[in-house]
């Protein structure tokens, strides 16, 4: 609700912010032609390890299938932590062990204090049939001696879980030590169109066992709708929020949750779409002011989820949210009370190189922020994912393109400050319009005093 007073400024409930975009850093290049072994090609989010941004690239890397790269704020350099397509230790004939070329990952940090990792490819299992998929996790601080530790590897045979691209794993600690990791797959299943795993561990790491906790069909009955999961998943405590979004017939984008508790899965909506088929191709956000979920829809537009109505159907579609144009692949982030996300190059003129957008929540104003090509890059191959750093005590968010537009194509490392410029309060303003009032009456009575 606006304030309107005689002689002062309206206010409203939208925010005032300044940004700043600055390209950080370009990814080395080393090598040349076909054997450029330097990472490239990053496409998932950043993970912050004291003052180091840890992420996976696609490409690139000793046997250029991929690497888990770190990148230190203190020096500005990149060092290749891990390169992916290791050969088994227990079969050195069979390479990619440890996966190869995550597609759209972010690194997840445990309780026990390992990182994460999903590769959309390899495994123990894998073949020339480039399928199957790992899931490992690794110590940061020994990575480079000991390598990394797969706790679970997809199958190559059709129906068996397999491909992770999309996916994150989500670390939920265990009481009396050990912890489940919860991911999908974009593949297996009766129907072949993609499940939900857990991986159990003990206190040391180790899998002590498997739980496929569901499979997509893509029909309309819970708890087996959607078809396909193309955006990873956001905890809410002992909840898990994710979508499905096939393109392949509309019951195929839906809005689910998996309570942690019972290994449940409950379907919320078999409409999260904001027309068509398209449903999010995006991780959920999850707001805590508003208790809600939301989400990009591919073809534009932004969803919403209200967990607090327990209505038949709290589903919106946020009012003025559309940019225009697909090309929503990337995770988007709440940063104050506004939603900022990174949008896919598509088209020509100013959008061919990705854009960042701000949608305000409350007063329902979308806005372009940046035409990435004006800072020489390109966010395509669905990179651009917004992470959260902490830097010198201040929040700032980065983000990743998976190419440039400066002819490297290796991809490119950008910071997006963003100030909110708080707003008077309504009693300032109240004050200030009778100081101002008394000065312009006493002016006119000739009288100039010190307040």
């Amino acid at each position: 609700m606006a304030l309107a007073c005689a002689g002062l400024p309206l206010l409203s409930h939208g925010e005032t912010i300044t940004t700043s975009l600055t390209k950080v850093a370009d990814l080395p290049i080393s090598g040349s032609g076909g054997a450029i072994t330097s990472p490239q090609s990053p496409r998932g989010g950043i993970l912050q390890i004291g003052n180091e941004l840890w992420f996976t690239t696609y490409g690139g890397g000793e046997n250029s299938v991929g690497a888990i790269v770190s990148y230190s704020m203190e020096t500005g350099t990149f060092t290749t932590q891990h390169s992916f397509g290791l050969p088994n230790p227990d079969d050195l004939t069979q390479t990619r062990y440890d996966g190869y070329q995550p597609w759209k990952t972010t690194l997840t940090l445990g309780d026990d204090g390992l990182v994460y990792y999903a590769a959309q490819f390899g495994g123990a299992s894998w073949t020339s049939e480039s399928n199957g998929g790992a899931i490992g996790s690794f110590d940061p601080s020994t990575v480079q001696t000991t390598g990394v530790n797969v706790v679970w590897s997809g199958q190559v045979a059709s129906n068996q879980p397999r491909n992770l691209g999309y996916t994150s794993p989500i670390y939920v600690a265990q009481a009396g030590g050990g912890a489940s990791v919860y991911f999908t797959t974009y593949a297996g299943g009766t129907s072949d169109w993609g499940t939900i795993q857990k991986v159990s561990l003990d206190a040391s790491g180790n899998t002590t066992g498997v739980t496929q906790i569901t499979q997509f069909t893509a029909g309309n009955s819970s708890p087996n709708s959607g078809r396909q999961p193309q955006g990873g998943m956001v905890q809410v405590g002992e909840k898990i929020y994710y979508a499905t979004a096939s393109t392949a017939g509309g019951s195929a984008a839906t809005l689910q949750v998996l309570d942690t508790t019972t290994d449940t899965v409950s379907v919320l909506s078999t409409t999260w779409t904001t027309g068509g088929s398209n449903g999010a191709w995006s991780t959920p956000l999850y707001d805590s002011e508003r208790n809600a979920i939301y989400s990009l829809a591919l073809s534009g537009g932004i969803l919403k989820w209200d967990l607090t109505t327990g209505v038949v159907d709290p589903q919106s579609l946020l009012p003025n949210s559309s940019d225009g144009a697909a090309g929503n692949f990337a995770d988007p982030i709440l940063f104050g009370d506004s939603i900022y996300y990174v949008k896919q190059s598509s088209g020509s003129g100013d959008n061919s190189g990705g854009q960042i957008w701000r949608y305000d929540l409350d007063s329902e104003y979308i806005e372009l922020l940046y035409n990435l090509k004006d800072f020489g890059g390109k966010a395509s191959s669905q990179s651009g994912t917004l992470s959260v750093v902490l830097e010198d005590g201040k929040e700032v968010l980065y983000f990743l393109t998976a190419s440039d537009t400066v002819g490297t194509d290796l991809g490119a490392l950008y910071r997006l400050e963003i100030t909110v410029v708080p707003e008077p309060s309504v009693i300032g303003l109240l004050i200030a319009g009778a100081v101002a009032a008394i000065l312009v009456r006493r002016f006119r009575q000739g009288r100039v005093c010190a307040l």
